[in-house]
């Protein structure tokens, strides 16, 4: 998934969903701001566009007018529900500009911050998180199967990728991902 060859203007397949967007944003943003006459052409299935960078980097095109054009495939057949949700929001201040703020306003923006993951995750999981999940009804009236996953079935899956889950707990560190287990566990 993680292809790439940057002698040719190619930065890549990601295997997070929807991550080449902000890549292809900032790549664009890049061009822009060094004056070059290039586009940078973004390409996503789209089972991107209910995630956050999607709608991020819709926004940052809008707002810097960055070169990117945004292709999206669409005609999936079949989705598989399997709980998995994630919403890394990561709000990013350079840190010397932090420094240079009062107090009060590092906490607006802090505030702002939260604030507006809150509403991503909303925007993100409309449809999913009400009674019936009515996007999943939408869904399977164009057409499409969508399977819900048993307890067991998803189990099956979890015990299928645990040792690949050890390695990288081991490689990121096992404290970051006991923190990171807790925090999503509060969440829920």
């Amino acid at each position: 998934m993680r292809i790439a060859n940057f002698t040719v203007g190619m930065l890549g397949a990601n295997g997070v969903v929807a991550a080449g967007i902000l890549i292809a944003s900032g790549a664009a943003h890049a061009l822009k701001i060094q004056r070059r006459p290039h586009i940078v052409a973004c390409f996503l299935g789209d089972g991107a566009i209910n995630r956050g960078p999607f709608l991020e980097g819709l926004n940052w095109a809008q707002v810097v007018g960055p070169p990117v054009p945004f292709v999206c495939a669409v005609g999936r057949k079949f989705v598989t529900m399997w709980g998995y949700v994630a919403d890394p929001l990561i709000f990013v201040v350079n840190k010397e500009v932090w420094e240079r703020w009062t107090p009060a306003d590092r906490e607006i923006v802090r505030q702002a911050a939260i604030d507006a993951g809150k509403q991503e995750i909303a925007i993100a999981r409309k449809g999913l998180d009400e009674p019936g999940q009515p996007l999943l009804k939408e869904i399977e009236a164009l057409g499409v199967k969508v399977t819900q996953l048993t307890p067991a079935e998803r189990e099956q899956f979890v015990k299928a990728t645990r040792a690949v889950y050890e390695q990288w707990k081991k490689q990121i560190g096992a404290d970051l991902v006991t923190r990171a287990e807790r925090s999503i566990a509060a969440r829920k």
